[in-house]
């Protein structure tokens, strides 16, 4: 009977601390997933600037070419 009821509250001490576990685990979780959510913002505005940036530099090496043409 001591042995089931120490068992018992050994079980038992266990499940507290993996509950404790997975408490820290959920925490961390939900700041690495918030990271990794403002990473993607942050990637998805570079590439949106890179395309805006990469429209203006095409209009810019036309409008040098139709100048040269005209000096030319």
């Amino acid at each position: 009977m001591f042995r089931a009821l120490f068992n018992r509250k050994e079980l038992e001490t266990k499940i507290e601390a993996l509950q404790t576990r997975i408490n820290e685990l959920e925490s961390e979780n939900n700041v690495l997933s918030a990271r990794l959510s403002k990473q993607e913002l942050r990637a998805k505005r570079a590439v949106a600037d890179k395309q805006e940036a990469d429209l203006a530099l095409k209009k810019a090496e036309e409008k040098i070419e139709t100048i040269a043409r005209s000096l030319a």
